[in-house]
């Protein structure tokens, strides 16, 4: 693309103020000198750092050339397209030589019509490019034969102006670039990187995080993920591991449990937390069995499971009564963000506001005035009032993710949801086998003129309950 001067995509630059906002590194094999960083290269690393080896040849398996057809004398070679770059496989022998052979020598190279792209690179090497065309011509010298020399010293022209065009396209290459100022927060610039991202599967924040850790501190945070699920399978169960990982350590370094708070954490102490946040998702998932709530699809609301997590790895107790009153309160919190209006909009600004004040109740803190916290004085129960009857009665089919619908659902589950012809309560060994079925059936309610996707009218009950005997059973009782 370079060569032929043709677009080769934006890249993203963040402009360094007096302190870097992310960790340098050095562009792979680029020569790491010290002094201020004055730019960070955000997106469009991976293009230029093959620009850079591409045009520096230091691949140790690859070479690099641009074939130009007009020099081309060799036979062997299947046809190639004019002012394309194409890498050729290296591999080195026993003997240490680096095979084929070719490849470094001048002459052969020209005879196919390659030349290497480091004779291309945007810095002063005439000397090396002069000193490679006298290598390749070396061997059509003529003798004193005028009309040959005469040929020779054209071909030879031809071949240094060719080599003297395409590095100066190289060099006046306009690379396009998105420059943004010193005072653009951290969390603003990755939103523009990731926005700015075209593949075909854009990179997220965990993406980004993955990457940073990884460059960091030197570990993986796939292999954590990994272990963490390996060892806590049902913590899968109510939401995807990243997200679940990125919310629930920003909550641990007092963030907000949302992008803009993974954003702002510290990826050293995440990966320093690690135990205890997956401590805490642990006994989070343990905490939602017993209530009675077993996968993402029956959850009414996942904005309550980074600060249940968090909770449980920071302050609720590990046992006794302390223990027993703790999750009281986690449990009042569960279903008032269930059946009140708490999470409906800004949901990680209000889970924060929460988890905070929860907080407090459970470690007994003090006011101002010398009192301690009570659960009243958390937000989502001094300030939400639970749903009214009339709220409850046009609550929405719960297979849609509405909350409230999917919290009468959760009544259902947490008292057992008993299959109407076996008897068996619903539990985590059968929740997948069940199906949502109407108590009153549609076409009856239809006849009525009545809604018959309420979440009233919903049962968890198995396909073969379903049958035609059961439902007119069930409609005559």
């Amino acid at each position: 693309m370079v060569v032929r001067d043709l677009p080769l995509g934006i890249t993203l630059i963040l402009e360094v103020g007096d302190s870097e906002k992310f960790v340098s590194r050095f562009l792979e094999t680029a020569p790491e000198e010290g002094g201020h960083v004055h730019e960070h290269l955000l997106d469009g690393q991976q293009r230029l750092t093959a620009l850079w080896r591409a045009f520096h040849n230091n691949y140790l398996d690859e070479t690099y050339f641009v074939y130009l057809k007009e020099f081309d004398d060799h036979d062997g070679d299947a046809d190639r397209e004019e002012m394309s770059v194409y890498p050729f496989g290296r591999y080195i022998k026993k003997s240490g030589d680096r095979y084929p052979l070719w490849c470094d020598e001048p002459a052969d190279c020209l005879r196919r019509g390659l030349v290497p792209t480091d004779l291309l690179r945007p810095e002063d090497v005439q000397g090396v490019v002069d000193q490679w065309i006298d290598s390749a011509m070396a061997s059509h010298e003529p003798g004193e034969d005028v009309v040959a020399l005469k040929k020779f010293l054209e071909r030879k022209k031809r071949v240094s102006d060719r080599i003297r065009d395409i590095r100066s396209t190289v060099a006046n290459y306009n690379l396009p670039y998105l420059s943004l100022p010193p005072r653009t927060e951290k969390a603003v610039a990755l939103d523009v990187f990731i926005k700015m991202n075209t593949n075909s599967k854009p990179l997220t924040t965990y993406d980004i995080i993955v990457a940073e850790v990884e460059s960091e501190m030197g570990k993986s945070l796939h292999d954590l993920v990994a272990g963490l699920a390996q060892r806590n399978p049902a913590v899968a169960r109510y939401s995807d591991l990243s997200d679940l990982i990125l919310t629930t350590s920003a909550l641990l370094q007092g963030q907000l449990p949302n992008q803009r708070g993974a954003w702002d954490m510290d990826r050293k102490r995440m990966v320093e937390n690690w135990d205890t946040m997956e401590r805490g998702l642990q006994q989070m998932a343990t905490f939602l069995t017993t209530e009675g709530i077993f996968d993402d699809q029956r959850l009414p609301t996942n904005a309550v499971l980074a600060p249940i997590a968090a909770l449980y790895a920071m302050d609720v107790s590990e046992s006794g009564d302390k223990r027993g009153r703790d999750e009281l309160v986690l449990k009042k919190y569960l279903w008032h963000a269930f059946f009140t209006d708490r999470y409906e909009n800004a949901a990680a600004t209000h889970a924060f506001s929460d988890f905070n004040a929860i907080r407090r109740v459970i470690r007994q803190d003090e006011k101002d005035t010398g009192a301690t916290y009570q659960i009243e004085d958390a937000p989502i129960f001094s300030e939400h009032a639970v749903a009214e009857a009339e709220e409850l009665l046009t609550a929405e089919w719960p297979k849609r993710a509405s909350i409230r619908g999917r919290g009468i659902l959760a009544v259902a589950c947490r008292l057992g949801a008993l299959d109407f012809s076996t008897g068996q309560p619903l539990g985590l060994a059968n929740i997948e086998t069940r199906h949502y079925h109407h108590v009153y059936p549609d076409a009856l309610l239809k006849e009525s003129k009545i809604d018959s996707y309420l979440a009233l009218n919903c049962a968890l009950i198995s396909d073969k309950t379903n049958i035609p005997s059961v439902a007119r059973r069930r409609c005559s009782i």
